[in-house]
């Protein structure tokens, strides 16, 4: 993860990657978005300085991000974005902008946040469901079957 300095709007995705392939399109200063550039997080003082990203931890399906920024900027975070990611930003779930077509970011407010992802797809909960259902069923003709037989 890591703060960039500039953004640009793009809904669009063939055209998002027609402007990340022109010969001028620096990804390390320069990120398109997907959506208009929200603020998120309170505003707190911090140190002058540039802006700082660390990340603190990196599992199966869990990212930890500390970050740390003078003034309003964007983190780029070099993920994949994919159906079922979400972001808690300083322990408050909070959406995420979709960047360079294909990865996440955030703007964050002024101050020091904590960025976590965790992978929750919707898959894994109706799997869940259905064996917790199943379950249940087993248990209720088990029960059934013993009452039966006494």
């Amino acid at each position: 993860a890591f703060f960039v300095d500039k953004s640009f709007v793009e809904k669009d995705g063939a055209r998002t990657l027609a402007i990340m392939t022109a010969g001028n399109f620096d990804p390390e200063k320069f990120v398109v978005l997907n959506e208009k550039l929200v603020i998120m997080g309170a505003a707190t003082p911090v140190k002058t300085g540039a802006p700082q990203a660390t990340t603190k931890a990196s599992m199966s399906g869990e990212i930890s991000i500390e970050a740390s920024t003078p003034y309003p900027a964007i983190l780029f975070i070099s993920e994949i974005d994919y159906p079922g990611w979400e972001m808690y930003l300083d322990g408050k779930k909070t959406p995420y902008m979709r960047a360079n077509y294909v990865f996440r970011a955030v703007a964050l407010n002024s101050g020091s946040h904590k960025i976590e992802f965790r992978y929750r797809p919707p898959s894994a909960r109706a799997g869940l469901a259905i064996s917790l259902a199943g379950l249940l069923a087993l248990s209720g003709l088990i029960g059934f079957n013993f009452k039966k037989s006494r």
